[in-house]
């Protein structure tokens, strides 16, 4: 009996103990809450905001214009490439110079 006495007091002990830290906790919360539904918004507004007097820079239609020219550039040098190498290789003299020249590159057609 001696021996379940003493473990239901230190149980009952531990339980005060957590119980306390509790209140303490839900009262510094409470506190908490309170102090900063007092304090209001966080945001301030420093400056109003303002529509731009004009437009920024690089300009859409410029940077549109820039990159379709720059495509038809890359595409035409392909096409004038590969018309030229069809050129050569039809050539009974280059096409031996250009299938070795392939076999090297390790490209085939």
């Amino acid at each position: 009996q001696p021996a379940s006495d003493s473990d239901y007091i230190g149980k009952y002990r531990e339980f005060k103990y957590r119980e306390t830290l509790f209140e303490l906790y839900a009262r510094q919360f409470e506190l908490a809450r309170a102090d900063e539904a007092r304090d209001g918004g966080l945001i301030q507004v420093v400056d109003a905001a303002k529509p731009a007097e004009r437009k920024s820079k690089p300009k859409r239609a410029f940077i549109a214009l820039s990159a379709s020219a720059l495509a038809a550039l890359v595409l035409l040098s392909v096409v004038v490439t590969r018309s030229a190498w069809r050129r050569a290789a039809a050539r009974p003299g280059n096409a031996q110079r250009l299938a070795r020249l392939q076999s090297a590159t390790g490209r085939s057609q």
